[in-house]
């Protein structure tokens, strides 16, 4: 009867460490995975993305395949500027 009990403890210890570990990892999964969205940036302090609408958002599907999948993305400058052309003011 006590080889049972004994048996018993050491069971339910190994099932609480394996639960104990489970949760510390997650913990720091989730610690680590804020840290690298962050990146560290002054501006992003006291933000949790969790929380805080404007760090994590949702997407369209549609425009979301719209803009990986566009093999002619334009030009690289602002909408409306017009970039005055200097080059020919000889």
């Amino acid at each position: 009867m006590t080889l049972l009990l004994v048996f018993n403890l050491l069971l339910v210890a190994v099932i609480l460490t394996d639960y104990v570990v489970r949760q510390v990892l997650e913990r720091v999964g989730d610690w680590r995975r804020v840290q690298k969205m962050l990146s560290g940036h002054p501006e992003m302090k006291g933000v949790h993305p969790d929380q805080d609408g404007l760090v994590v958002f949702d997407i369209d599907e549609d425009l979301g395949s719209f803009i990986l999948d566009n093999e002619d993305p334009g030009e690289n400058r602002p909408f409306r500027v017009v970039v005055p052309d200097f080059d020919d003011e000889d």
